[in-house]
């Protein structure tokens, strides 16, 4: 599943690009969730993370997207992001917040489907990347970029994902062994997290997306050369 946040206070033109989303998934075959924020504000305060950012740059009643943008990469710094502009002379200042691409208003959905064929050939392959997870007999598809840690109590694994929390079969040395690739560590015995929620440690303790879990004094060392070892990418 891939996470878009579309960042337009024009109500029309947020329709649209909602529109040509949904009609490029299903013309292509691709899992695509979309949110729609109507100023930076609230985007930047509710920002939990995406794939693809699609942003205005003239905001009637908020700061503009340029300096949302600023303010997004020290959030994000890997995030696919587009502006959406009826300025083209804004394009130089997109290179500085590393802006991938300018889609010119008013949209057409030829140039827009080929535009996010491009994208989505840009956009970390780790984001397409999913695994088969053994659920009550079952097996069922995750997005691994959707999982944010995964816990085990009595020899029960626990999924914690963005959208929910299930119980699924197997042991984490074994979850370990098939995320290790796509950016899982130990922080101690029992929890197998994602470095991309990662928001801070302090410690022994760890701030994955606004939970705390503790990191043991074993892994610690462990644990932040691999978390330097990410950021440094």
């Amino acid at each position: 599943m891939i996470k878009i946040a579309i960042v337009e206070d024009e109500k029309k033109i947020a329709d649209n690009l909602v529109n040509f989303l949904h009609r490029y998934a299903n013309e292509n075959l691709v899992k695509l969730q979309v949110k729609h924020f109507p100023c930076t504000t609230d985007f930047l305060t509710q920002y939990d993370g995406f794939d693809i950012v699609f942003m205005d740059i003239e905001f009637k009643n908020d700061i503009n997207g340029i300096e949302a943008s600023r303010k997004l990469r020290k959030l994000d710094s890997v995030v696919t992001l587009i502006f959406v502009t009826a300025f083209e002379q804004f394009a130089v200042k997109g290179y500085e917040v590393l802006a991938f691409d300018f889609i010119v208003k008013p949209i057409l959905y030829s140039d827009f489907s080929l535009r996010m064929t491009r994208v989505l050939q840009r956009v970390s392959k780790e984001v397409l990347d999913t695994i088969g997870i053994s659920v009550k007999g079952s097996v069922k598809i995750v997005s691994v970029k959707d999982i944010k840690y995964i816990e085990v109590i009595k020899h029960k694994l626990i999924f914690h994902t963005v959208n929910e929390v299930f119980e699924g079969n197997g042991s984490l040395n074994d979850m370990e062994r098939q995320l290790i690739s796509k950016n899982f560590v130990r922080c101690n015995h029992c929890y197998l997290v994602n470095l991309w929620y990662v928001k801070g440690v302090e410690g022994f303790a760890l701030n994955l997306d606004g939970e705390e879990i503790a990191i043991s004094r074993s892994k610690k060392k462990e644990f932040m050369s691999a978390l330097n070892r990410y950021l440094a990418r």
